[in-house]
């Protein structure tokens, strides 16, 4: 209440003089304030995104598994693909020493 008592006793003059303190503080703390803002919702998005990333890296850890699983598997069918060609290629190579008749 003393407050707008006082203001009605200043003249046009001080109360633009307020006036533009007043905006210049505003602009100031704006200045000061928004970077801590946008830093905070920042951080708050890539704490989302943080556990977007991991699910996405388990994902992607997982599917790595699957694949050096299938790796070793092709590996193993590779040996015993070889093994056969060699038992049927010595079956072969006995056959064709055989005397004819025998």
């Amino acid at each position: 209440m003393m407050l707008l008592t006082q203001l009605a006793l200043l003249g046009p003059e001080e109360i633009k003089t307020i006036g533009i303190v007043a905006v210049m503080v505003s602009a100031v703390l704006g200045a000061i304030v928004y970077p801590i803002a946008r830093a905070y919702a920042r951080r708050l998005e890539a704490g989302a995104q943080t556990a977007g990333l991991r699910e996405e890296l388990a994902d992607v850890y997982a599917r790595l598994e699957a694949l050096q699983q299938g790796q070793e598997r092709m590996a193993e069918l590779e040996g015993r693909l070889d093994f056969a060609e060699r038992i049927l290629s010595k079956q072969r190579d006995a056959e064709s020493l055989r005397l004819p008749g025998s």
